[in-house]
């Protein structure tokens, strides 16, 4: 009889007006809430997708020059934490060490005119016009050897350039050019490599 009367005395306080409001705001406020955080979830999306960066590395090539270029075709800014040049996947210190490897120590760098750029620790801003990472035009034969044997190593995929950038949120990708060459080819498409940092990239001094 006690228990009887317990399960009655529940089920009517259950299914007392009061209780049925209160459980109703409750409920509402749960929705409010869920609904709440899945808004602010899409608005974070929403602001990473308008500060994305895209870096695109890549060979540029002519009869007597080789240049080898750098831009950002994306939205935000990207900030160059790392970046290095590879011959037969050594890392190389610099563009001085990567010509004396390319050509077999036959080329004083000292003795021929190029350029380059540092990216490194740079920021690059959205649609940026493209900059030359290394840029090398033979103005005599003597010039020309380096530009050849240079175009015939990135076509070989010997030579290459690695990039690892982030974004304003800390949101870090890992590109080379080897990779964009696959692409151009009707490779691979998944050119850019989303990391969790850039700390694993190896440096070399561009």
């Amino acid at each position: 009889m006690i228990e009887e009367n317990v399960e009655e005395s529940f089920s009517d306080w259950i299914s007392s007006p009061q209780m049925l409001v209160g459980l109703s705001a409750i409920l509402l406020s749960l929705c409010g809430l869920f609904v709440s955080i899945y808004e602010a979830s899409l608005m974070r999306q929403q602001q990473r997708a308008s500060a994305w960066p895209h870096v695109e590395v890549g060979p540029s090539f002519s009869g007597r020059s080789v240049e080898l270029v750098v831009r950002n075709t994306g939205v935000g800014p990207a900030r160059i934490r790392a970046a290095n040049v590879t011959y037969r996947d050594g890392v190389r210190s610099d563009w001085d060490t990567l010509l004396r490897s390319v050509t077999a120590a036959d080329v004083n760098p000292d003795s021929i005119g190029y350029s380059f750029s540092l990216i490194s620790g740079q920021v690059l801003p959205p649609q940026s016009d493209r900059e030359d990472l290394f840029a090398l035009e033979a103005d005599d034969d003597t010039e020309l050897r380096p530009v050849r044997q240079i175009q015939r190593a990135v076509r070989a995929g010997e030579l290459n350039v690695t990039v690892c950038y982030c974004s304003v949120y800390d949101q870090c990708w890992r590109t080379t050019m080897q990779d964009g060459l696959r692409v151009m080819r009707g490779g691979d498409p998944a050119r850019h490599q989303s990391v969790e940092s850039c700390e694993g990239v190896a440096q070399s001094g561009i």
